[in-house]
This record gives structure tokens, C-alpha cells and sequence, in this order.
């Protein structure tokens, strides 16, 4: 299995990298500044942007899935400001994923994005329309391209993050089935990854999913 992860000198994209090489993927991440990646057997290092296309386009072929973790990173300028970031580069990234004929693509959300808002409880929904609405609200103008991507795709849509060791408490669930995520459960950056990575070989269409710890949802 060959893929590509973009947003690997983030932490959840540094820990889908490590996950995927420990699978025995062969992995190339495309990034902006190669150098903050760490050489290591089985991994492919690309220089390149994700407003690029054709770069991403001739980084992505021959490759059998692309997992995007890319983010805005937070912070009191970007919460106050807002930012285009996501809307710009998911259509691009769309673009590159049908012009390289990418089979697979596994995308990371949040929990709080449009309606998967309401299945939150109050102090991270208030979270998301508020003090992160103009990141949030990014991110939905995005993923309303996600329909017309021609790749078997997956959104995965986590709940709080923070860094730690992967483990095995983790659970994804339809989104379509999920009415409430109670409390305010938090998963580790790895622990995402490795969701993420884990879905790579699946299929079955186009796909909203929940990552939460387990049995953290009803």
C-alpha cells in the first residue's frame, strides 16, 4: 500500500505517518517545509503546497489512498481574524486526488463541524460557536465539496485532541447514528492517527464517521 499524508509536520499527521510506516506502508508526505520531517526507511519526502495542484497531482500518482490531516493551527490570530485556509485547499487537494486517479482518501474533521455540532454537549458546542466559529465555519465551507470527490472517501470528525501515546480506547461510529456525544471525551493526537491510517484499506463509499473513545456516544 502506498499513500500520501499531508499535514505531516502536524502532530496528528507525524503520527500518521509514523502509524502507516509501522503497517508497513510505503508513505510520502507532501509538504511545505520537508525539512522539519524526519528521513527514515519507507518514507518519501515531496516539497509542494496544497493551493499547487499539478505538484499535488504529480505527487499523488501511483499512489493507492492520500490522508489529509491538515489544519489551521489555533490560535488568538486566527480566532479573531478567521481564516480560508481549509476551503481553499480541500477543492485543490479534490482537484489532485480525480487528476491522479487516487482510489481512497481519508480526511480529518472536528466534532462541531455543522451538524455534528449538535451532537455535542454544551461547553464544546459553545466551544464551536464561538470562541472557534470562524475556524469551524472554514472548515464546512470545505467539506461541501467533498460530494463531488471521485475517490471512495472518509471524514472522520474526533472529538477533543491532545497529545500522548496511541491506545486502543477508540471508537468510530456513523454519524448518521450517533444522537448525542455526552461529556467532554478526549482522545490523543496518535490515537487519531491511527483511526485515520486504520481506515485507509476500507471501502464502501462516502462516509461520515465519529471518532470518540468508546462507548462515549449514544
Amino acid at each position: 500500500m502506498q499513500i500520501v499524508v499531508l499535514g505531516a509536520t502536524g502532530r496528528t499527521g507525524g503520527a500518521a505517518v509514523e502509524h502507516a510506516l509501522d503497517r508497513g506502508y510505503g508513505v510520502t508526505a507532501y509538504a511545505r517545509n520537508p525539512d522539519a520531517i524526519t528521513p527514515r526507511p519507507g518514507l518519501a519526502v515531496v516539497r509542494g503546497a496544497v493551493d499547487d495542484v499539478p505538484a499535488m497531482t504529480a505527487a499523488f500518482a501511483g499512489h493507492d489512498a492520500v490522508v489529509s490531516c491538515l489544519g489551521a493551527r489555533v490560535g488568538a490570530g486566527y480566532l479573531w481574524h478567521g481564516t480560508d485556509f481549509q476551503r481553499r485547499s480541500l477543492p485543490r487537494i479534490i482537484d489532485a486526488l480525480d487528476a491522479a486517479a487516487v482510489p481512497r482518501f481519508v480526511l480529518l474533521s472536528s466534532l462541531g463541524i455543522g451538524d455534528t455540532a449538535r451532537k455535542q454537549s454544551f461547553v464544546p458546542r459553545l466551544f464551536a460557536r464561538t470562541l472557534a466559529k470562524r475556524l469551524f465555519d472554514d472548515k464546512l465551507a470545505a467539506e461541501r465539496d467533498l460530494p463531488r470527490c471521485a475517490a471512495d472517501w472518509t471524514a472522520v470528525y474526533p472529538v477533543t485532541l491532545k497529545p500522548g501515546p496511541a491506545d486502543e480506547d477508540r471508537e468510530l461510529a456513523p454519524l448518521d447514528e450517533v444522537t448525542a456525544v455526552p461529556g467532554r471525551p478526549v482522545l490523543t493526537f496518535a490515537t487519531a492517527a491511527a483511526a485515520l491510517i486504520d481506515l485507509v484499506p476500507e471501502r464502501g463509499g462516502p462516509r461520515r464517521l465519529v471518532l470518540t473513545a468508546r462507548g462515549a456516544w449514544r
